[in-house]
């Protein structure tokens, strides 16, 4: 990939970034293609959001709930293929609600498609970083 492909992406990354820690919905939204056809898959065993107005009602909801959402994110590795890139990374997430704190350590993969001359997040998947008795 080159690296100007590669800092477009980076840029919407790190806004993605910013807006989660302001719980800003609308700004992390103009992130998104606004199509049926995206898809966010979260940790919850029903949490699968489909197209625009599910994935934003959804975020609402998140955003409401908490104070702040600090995300890093490290170990990226991108994938092209013309228009599309998909991106995989693991991620730490700190959650502040009020005075609680939760740290995680998860995997996110997230694809990006070329709209215009704008990159947008056409899909996510979101996943706990958890070793399990046989799969470690």
């Amino acid at each position: 990939m080159n690296n100007l492909k590669r800092d477009e992406i980076l840029k919407v990354l790190n806004q993605a970034v910013c807006f989660y820690r302001e719980c800003d919905l609308d700004g992390f939204m103009g992130l998104v293609a606004d199509s049926d056809d995206v898809i966010f898959v979260g940790t919850g065993t029903e949490d699968v959001m489909v197209g625009y107005n599910q994935i934003r009602a959804g975020l609402m909801l998140d955003f409401e709930m908490f104070d702040s959402i600090l995300i890093t994110y490290e170990d990226l590795f991108f994938t092209e293929k013309g228009d599309t890139v998909i991106v995989c990374m693991k991620v730490e997430a700190e959650i502040v609600c009020g005075e609680d704190v939760e740290e995680i350590d998860a995997r996110q993969t997230l694809v990006f498609g070329k709209y215009a001359d704008e990159w947008k997040i056409v899909h996510s998947h979101f996943s706990f970083a958890q070793e399990t008795g046989l799969m470690r």
